[in-house]
Order: structure tokens, then C-alpha cells, then sequence
């Protein structure tokens, strides 16, 4: 067996140990390349419940807004919570990021 990345042989044999990590470049590259509002996309939000990390939800709902002061509603989608929310010490408590999963 052989993994082929970009038609460069990196490693053979049956063994994936000796693969090398990914250089900086390859990882901003998977990293940055999502368009705004796309899967693989974060967004600072304000969350109207309290939630856990890696807690998902559907977008589109009066719970979960974004924008400012606008308070517009989450794009349609399932969104993963990325810190802790709690909704009884204000609304600093309640900003968190999100990234989109679907």
C-alpha cells in the first residue's frame, strides 16, 4: 500500500506512521478557504440559551442571532457551538463562536 498526496509517494508499505504533517501552508489553505456563510465557516454570535461546547444547532432561529445590533437571525444550517454560553449573567455571557458543519 502507498500514500500518494499531489502525485508525491509519502509513504509505502502498509504503514501510515512516517507520514509527514502538513506544512503551515496546507493547513491555512484548508483552513481559510471557506467563503463567508459556507460549511467550514465560523460566525461570532449571540446565543439566547445556555450551551455547551460542541453542542450543535439548526440556523434560522430566534435563539441564536448575529450582526450587532441589527440581532439578525442565524443563515439556515447546523451550526457547533465553540465555547460556553450561560444566559443569567447577560449578554457578554451569552457571545460565543460558531462554525458551520452543514
Amino acid at each position: 500500500m502507498a500514500f500518494i498526496s499531489n502525485g508525491t509517494t509519502v509513504a509505502s508499505g502498509g504503514s501510515l506512521q512516517n507520514v509527514p504533517a502538513p506544512t503551515n501552508s496546507q493547513i491555512l489553505t484548508g483552513v481559510a478557504s471557506p467563503l463567508c456563510g459556507a460549511v467550514g465557516g465560523y460566525l461570532f454570535a449571540r446565543i439566547n440559551s445556555t450551551k455547551n461546547p460542541d453542542n450543535t444547532f439548526s440556523g434560522n432561529n430566534d435563539d441564536f442571532k448575529y450582526g450587532g445590533k441589527n440581532n439578525q437571525n442565524i443563515p439556515s444550517g447546523t451550526y457547533r457551538i465553540m465555547g460556553k454560553t450561560h444566559t443569567s449573567d447577560g449578554d457578554i455571557e451569552r457571545l460565543t463562536v460558531v462554525l458551520r458543519i452543514s
